[in-house]
């Protein structure tokens, strides 16, 4: 069976308690009612994400990307895309602007580095 988005949703954010905060201010932002869309979710968690890789507390959203590979590997289809495009892809757009691709890479497994790697090669450079 695989994992659709509502479940993908509230598996990422039991991994990151940390979130809490910015994500009740995202849901501020859209209103009641609204459907965001898992990629733009996901696009908070990013800018979550970002901020604490750049503050030295990659091991506090380590645990994410353990979430994050199962759902590359074990959710639908939309729930698969939407990590690689609206996670994955999106940090590795932000080295070495606001992330360090060291910081980065220790926390990918073998599916998200599979994914990063492709993503840098496409733009023709490197991770």
């Amino acid at each position: 069976m695989s994992v659709d988005r509502e479940v993908a949703l509230s598996r990422v954010l039991a991994t990151v308690p940390g979130f809490q905060v910015a994500w009740e201010r995202y849901l501020q932002q859209w209103g009641p009612g609204v459907d965001r869309g898992l990629c733009n979710d996901f696009g908070a968690l990013t800018a979550f994400v970002v901020g604490e890789i750049a503050a030295g507390r990659a091991g506090d959203v380590a645990e994410l990307f353990v979430v994050a590979e199962d759902l590359l590997n074990e959710g639908d289809n939309y729930v698969s895309d939407v990590v690689a495009t609206c996670f994955i892809e999106s940090l590795v757009n932000r080295v070495p602007d606001e992330i360090e691709a060291s910081s980065l890479i220790s926390l990918l497994g073998p599916a998200s580095r599979k994914r990063a790697e492709s993503w840098a090669s496409f733009w023709g450079g490197e991770i």
